[in-house]
C-alpha cells in the first residue's frame, strides 16, 4: 500500500517535472531569427543578415503546432495525476485542495509563456539597441510611384499594413503563442493565457519600448523622405506641356505672366540654341548630383533604407526631360534638312521644264514655285548656321547625328544657291509671257 502511493506519487512528480520540461522548450529559441543564426550560407548569398521572413507563415504554423500539440500533452498529463492521486474532482470535499493544485500547475504554465515571450521580446530589444551596436534587423524601400514617393512597407501611421503594424503584429504573433494552450484552472475567468500575459506590466515595459524605437526610425525616415521634396516636379511635371511652352515662349509661363496677358495674348518668342543649352545643362547637372545620392541609409544601427529603385527611377525621369530637348534638336535638324532636300529637288525639276507661249497653266505652276522660293529665302538663308550650331551641341552630350545629316549640311547650302539663281534666271525667262 504505502509503496503503491509512493510510485504513484513520485510519477505524478515525474509529470510535474515534464511540464516544466515542456515549457521550457521555446525559452531560449527566439521565434524569430537573422540569416547568420542558419550559417553563413544564407547570409553570404543574400549579402545581408536582415531578418528572416521568407518563411514566416511556415515557421509561426511550426511553433504553433508545437505548442498545440504540447499543450495536449500537458492536459494527458494532468489528467494522469489526477489519477495516480486518485483524485474525485467532483467530490466538493477535496475539489477545492484540487483547484489549488491545478492553479499551482497553471502558474507554472504561466511562468512559462512568460519567458517564451520574454524571450521574443528581448531578442528584438537587444537587436534594436544602437548601443549594442547590431546590424541592419529590418530594410524598407523607397520607391517613387507618381505623384508620390512611397516607402514599402509604408511608414505612415494610418497605412493598416505599414511597418509599425508590422512590428506590431510579430510583437503580436509572440503573444498569440500562449493562447494556444486551453487552461487547465477551468474554474478561472480566462480561456487561456495571453490575458494573463497582457497584463504583465514587465513584457509591456519591453514592447513600449520597442515601439518607441520603431517611432524613432519612422521619423528618421519622413526626415530622409523629405530631404528628396525638391526633386518631386521631375516626376509631377508635365513634360509636353512644358516643351510645349518653352518651344512657343522660350520659357514656362509664369502665372503673372498668363494674367498680364490675358486680353492680347501672350507674344511668341521661340527658344535660341542657347536656351536649349541652358535647359539641357540643368538636367545633366541633376543627373550629376542624383547619382551622387548614397542609397543605402541605416539609422539607429537596425533600420536600412534602401533607396536604390528610388534613386534609379530618379535618374531615368532625368534623362527624360535631358533626352526629350535633345530628341527635339535631333528631329528638328533631320527634318528641316530633309525638307529642304525635298523642296530643292522637287522644285528645281519644275523649273527646268520650258514653258511654251500660250501653256497658261504650266505658267500658273512655275510662277507658284518661283513664289515658293522667293516666300521661304529669308527662313533658309538663316538656316544653315543655326544648324551647324545645333548639330555641334548635340556632339557636345554624345549625340551623333547620322552621316547622312551631315553630307546634307555640306551640299545643301551650294545647290540652295544653284536653286535661287535658277530662280533668277527663269523669272526672267518666264516674265515675257505673263
Amino acid at each position: 500500500m504505502v509503496f503503491d502511493l509512493e510510485q504513484r506519487l513520485q510519477k505524478s512528480k515525474n509529470n510535474i517535472l515534464e511540464i516544466q520540461s515542456i515549457m521550457a522548450t521555446w525559452s531560449k529559441s527566439p521565434l524569430y531569427e537573422r540569416a547568420s543564426a542558419r550559417g553563413t550560407t544564407e547570409k553570404q548569398t543574400g549579402g545581408d543578415n536582415l531578418l528572416i521572413l521568407s518563411d514566416l507563415d511556415e515557421r509561426l504554423n511550426k511553433r504553433y503546432r508545437e505548442i498545440r500539440e504540447a499543450g495536449e500533452r500537458i492536459h494527458n498529463l494532468v489528467e494522469e495525476n489526477r489519477q495516480y492521486l486518485q483524485v474525485n474532482a467532483n467530490d466538493s470535499s477535496i475539489s477545492e485542495y484540487w483547484k489549488a493544485y491545478i492553479e499551482y500547475i497553471d502558474e507554472m504554465i504561466t511562468d512559462g509563456f512568460y519567458a517564451i515571450i520574454q524571450c521574443d521580446l528581448d531578442f528584438f530589444r537587444q537587436e534594436t539597441d544602437r548601443k549594442a551596436n547590431p546590424e541592419a534587423l529590418f530594410q524598407v524601400l523607397l520607391e517613387v510611384h507618381p505623384p508620390e514617393m512611397i516607402f514599402t512597407p509604408s511608414i505612415e501611421s494610418n497605412a493598416p499594413d505599414g511597418f509599425a503594424d508590422f512590428i506590431d503584429g510579430l510583437i503580436a504573433n509572440s503573444y498569440k503563442q500562449s493562447s494556444l494552450i486551453p487552461r487547465l484552472a477551468k474554474h478561472l475567468p480566462h480561456a487561456n493565457y495571453q490575458p494573463d500575459i497582457q497584463e504583465m506590466n514587465s513584457l509591456t515595459e519591453i514592447r513600449h519600448e520597442i515601439n518607441e524605437r520603431v517611432q524613432h526610425v519612422i521619423s528618421k525616415a519622413h526626415e530622409y523622405q523629405r530631404s528628396f521634396d525638391r526633386y518631386a516636379y521631375l516626376w509631377t511635371d508635365d513634360r509636353k506641356e512644358f516643351m510645349r511652352q518653352f518651344l512657343l515662349y522660350g520659357h514656362v509661363l509664369t502665372p503673372e505672366e498668363i494674367q498680364q496677358h490675358a486680353l492680347t495674348g501672350i507674344p511668341e518668342n521661340p527658344p535660341t540654341t542657347a536656351q536649349f543649352r541652358e535647359q539641357i545643362d540643368t538636367y545633366e547637372a541633376i543627373y550629376d548630383e542624383v547619382e551622387k545620392i548614397d542609397p543605402i541609409q541605416i539609422y539607429d544601427k537596425w533600420f536600412r533604407i534602401d533607396a536604390r529603385p528610388f534613386k534609379q527611377t530618379l535618374l531615368n525621369t532625368v534623362k527624360k526631360w535631358s533626352f526629350m530637348f535633345k530628341q527635339w534638336l535631333i528631329e528638328h535638324v533631320t527634318t528641316s534638312l530633309n525638307e529642304l532636300q525635298e523642296f530643292i529637288q522637287k522644285t528645281d525639276t519644275q523649273l527646268k521644264r520650258p514653258v511654251k507661249e500660250g501653256d497658261y497653266n504650266l505658267l500658273v505652276e512655275i510662277m507658284a514655285h518661283l513664289a515658293a522660293i522667293k516666300q521661304r529665302e529669308q527662313a533658309t538663308d538663316a538656316l544653315f548656321t543655326p544648324l551647324k550650331e545645333t548639330i555641334e551641341l548635340l556632339k557636345s552630350y554624345n549625340q551623333d547625328l547620322p552621316e547622312e545629316v551631315h553630307q546634307q549640311l555640306e551640299v545643301l547650302p551650294e545647290k540652295w544657291l544653284n536653286l535661287k539663281r535658277n530662280y533668277v534666271a527663269v523669272r526672267q525667262n518666264v516674265s515675257p509671257l505673263q
